[in-house]
């Protein structure tokens, strides 16, 4: 059966792993180590990411006065940096007649960036954790990105750079690429299309 669907990850695949740079940010903003924020911030985030909390939840211990603006959301702005290549090849494979489709693990105040940075207009459709209340590697959110993607798994290819999240794909039939580079990325991919079976 033909691949029809390519569904990619984020954070370390469409962009650098946003990761040091963003706890840097927060740590100055906040007036606080690294590791402090990275330890306290560990025992908030998958319930960030599902939706379930709000950000001022999780920087109330820090704050001298209430949170007005979203200090996450300007880190984000600050500290994700695009990988040119990997967004042409979506645009690429879109004009191809490839379904494209974003799944992340991210948090409400991110979306609101991806929507500003018009970041939709690649994928025709998006999955986010924190809308669906589910974060990778739960089988359930890959099920769901199939369901809204009207894809089978055996027609799609999943795109990640952890490998508990590829594996997981794998595990529902999805043919998968563990994102080391972006060179490496697209060959991966390619060797698939080109030896898929008619």
């Amino acid at each position: 059966m033909r691949i029809k669907t390519i569904i990619f990850d984020w954070g370390g695949v469409l962009i650098d792993n946003p990761s040091d740079d963003l706890f840097n940010f927060l740590a100055i903003q906040l007036e606080t180590s690294v590791e402090e924020i990275r330890k306290h911030t560990t025992n908030y985030i998958e319930s960030f990411q599902k939706g379930e909390i709000e950000e001022r939840k999780i920087f109330e211990k820090f704050l001298k006065s209430p949170l007005e603006k979203s200090m996450w959301k300007k880190a984000v702005q600050t500290t994700f940096k695009n990988r040119p290549a990997m967004w042409e090849l979506v645009s690429d494979l879109r004009k191809k007649g490839f379904k494209t489709a974003l799944l992340s693990n991210t948090e409400n105040p991110t979306v609101e960036h991806f929507i500003e940075q018009q970041y939709d207009k690649y994928f025709d459709t998006m999955i986010f954790s924190c809308h669906e209340g589910i974060t990778k590697p739960s089988p359930e959110i890959y099920k769901i990105a199939l369901e809204k993607t009207n894809s089978l798994p055996k027609e799609t290819i999943f795109i990640d750079d952890l490998k508990e999240n590829t594996d997981a794909a794998e595990k529902l039939g999805m043919k998968t690429v563990l994102f080391t580079s972006e060179q490496e990325c697209i060959d991966s991919l390619n060797r698939i299309l080109k030896n898929q079976n008619p």
